[in-house]
């Protein structure tokens, strides 16, 4: 996650450098296992519910547990609470030290 966090967008440049021969952060990239592909499915959908103020902040449990109670789970709910909530820190955590997004760099 935190390898889509830091280079995800240049993802199509760094192919591009990769045809020519040279090294990238994409020789680094490991695809996810299914399950951890179902997790991060899980995380996008509930991200939309975030608590937003002046900064960001996190993905109640009430949405988390709604959302257990309505998509096929490979978790038990408490499992997966705890673990939407692991990736939840990193990406609140990643976020507040990158900073407000510039007003140029805000994309439509």
């Amino acid at each position: 996650m935190l390898w889509d966090l830091e280079y995800g967008e240049h993802r199509k440049f760094f192919e591009k450098i990769q045809i020519k021969g040279r090294r990238t952060p994409l020789d680094f990239y490991v695809e996810p296992d299914v399950f951890t592909q179902w997790l991060l499915e899980a995380f996008v959908f509930l991200s939309p519910s975030r608590v937003t103020g002046f900064e960001i902040g996190y993905i109640p449990v009430t949405e988390m547990t709604s959302y257990a109670g309505k998509f096929p789970m490979l978790l038990v709910e408490h499992e997966f609470c705890m673990i939407i909530r692991a990736i939840d820190v990193v990406y609140v955590n990643f976020s507040k030290e990158a900073g407000p997004a510039k007003e140029d760099e805000v994309t439509e």
